[in-house]
């Protein structure tokens, strides 16, 4: 669902057949979603850090950034990885987080002006929305 967020969010299958468990999840990625502002989801300046280097069998880690002069959204993937805690600078400026959503399993934290993950499930994602204070 994090891909979500560079786009249009989609889901496949029978939709019906999800659990409440599944459901709740949706809501939670939906809810987050909409505190996006129109600025940043549709003419944020866009950065993409990759170090898989196959797009066929993603291997690593992708960090994609969309920001505006007053947000900053944050999107990791892990791929296939042995990597159990990373760190990612924030971009200058004195950043507050509004809000997550990541991989129940997965640990993040906000210091020093870095996102700190841990607890790396391999094909997992988060994605974090800082705004200016």
């Amino acid at each position: 669902l994090c891909a979500g967020f560079l786009g249009q969010m989609t889901l496949s299958g029978d939709l019906d057949l999800l659990s409440s468990e599944q459901i709740e999840t949706v809501r939670r990625y939906l809810d987050f979603y909409a505190k996006l502002s129109p600025e940043l989801r549709l003419g944020g300046k866009l950065r993409i850090d990759c170090s898989s280097p196959s797009r066929m069998y993603p291997t690593g880690r992708q960090i994609v950034t969309l920001e505006t002069e007053k947000e900053f959204l944050q999107i990791i993937h892990f791929f296939e990885t042995d990597v159990t805690a990373e760190e990612f600078a924030l971009p200058a400026g004195d950043w507050e987080l509004v809000d997550s959503v990541k991989a129940d399993s997965m640990k993040l934290a906000v210091e020093n002006g870095k996102t700190k993950v841990g607890s790396i499930p391999s094909f997992s994602a988060a994605a974090l929305l800082f705004r200016k204070k």
